[in-house]
């Protein structure tokens, strides 16, 4: 049995997992590991986009590195604070699709080895980590791109399908979105949410975590209407129902939701989310 609960303030979950066992290893090698007595507490991000300052220096934008510190302290700080023993990235550690930036070349090796001088680190790269492997040292586990599975928990990216079937799990933690709030009518304008849902696909219920991007910067590059992404990949403007819809199975159908800002005020429910995103 795994549990799962936002850190207040931050886009950051704590999941927490008893002993049953763990499916872990390298790409797509997973080793099942033995269960265990003691409980397991792991501390999850998404979306680091460590790099990103290079697009923003095509648009004009001049920005500096130090909110890579920044994400570093914060992750250290509740990792320590909620005495984390693992700490678990959902993808897109670095910002470029293609190659790495000269940004990613000085920022990622130094982030990633000392976030795993604290903790057991575990990565599931996204679709902008090609060449990843080559900023990690060897006591980073990096996962298949098509989730790791913790108990009932699945956790993932959001660009690939599933590495089990859906119908195994009852939770499925993922990132790519980068959800905010971008009404133009509200003070809260560019704040970042949390997506939760309960859907139904194939008879099976499934609660669904869609997490905020870790780098609060992110929506300087892009905004999307209401509860809009501020992804640039190319799934950006499939928005979260056709998404899962393309994971998941094309039956599916929300049965409930709940929009969330980091405080943990509600913003928005299943009716607000359709009404954001084209059927």
């Amino acid at each position: 049995m795994s549990r799962v609960r936002m850190v207040k303030d931050h886009p950051l979950l704590i999941l927490e997992h008893d002993g049953e066992s763990v499916e872990r290893g390298k790409g797509d090698r997973a080793i099942k590991r033995e269960s265990r007595r003691t409980l397991e507490r792991y501390l999850i991000a998404a979306d680091l986009h460590i790099g990103f300052e290079h697009e923003l220096a095509t648009k004009g934008i001049r920005m500096d590195s130090s909110y890579v510190k920044e994400m570093l302290d914060e992750l250290l700080s509740i990792a320590r604070d909620e005495h984390c023993n693992g700490m678990i990235l959902l993808g897109d550690i670095k910002d470029s699709t293609r190659g790495m930036s000269r940004e990613e070349w000085r920022s990622i090796p130094l982030f990633i080895t000392e976030l795993a001088r604290h903790l057991e680190l575990y990565i599931v790269p996204g679709n902008h980590d090609s060449y990843l492997r080559r900023f990690m040292p060897d006591s980073v586990r990096l996962m298949s791109s098509k989730g790791m599975l913790i108990g009932d928990t699945l956790l993932m990216h959001g660009h690939t399908s599933p590495s089990v079937g859906i119908t195994t799990v009852r939770r499925m933690v993922m990132g790519h979105l980068h959800p905010t709030l971008a009404s133009s009518d509200s003070i809260l304008s560019g704040e970042r949410v949390w997506m939760i849902l309960k859907v139904e696909a194939s008879d099976h219920m499934l609660d669904i975590v869609v997490m905020p991007s870790l780098n609060r910067y992110m929506t300087m590059l892009h905004r999307r209407s209401r509860y809009g992404n501020s992804n640039n990949s190319n799934n950006s403007n499939n928005g979260i129902i056709q998404l899962l819809r393309r994971l998941i199975g094309s039956n599916l159908t929300i049965m409930k939701a709940v929009i969330l800002t980091l405080d943990g005020s509600v913003v928005g429910d299943e009716n607000t989310l359709i009404q954001a995103y084209s059927l």
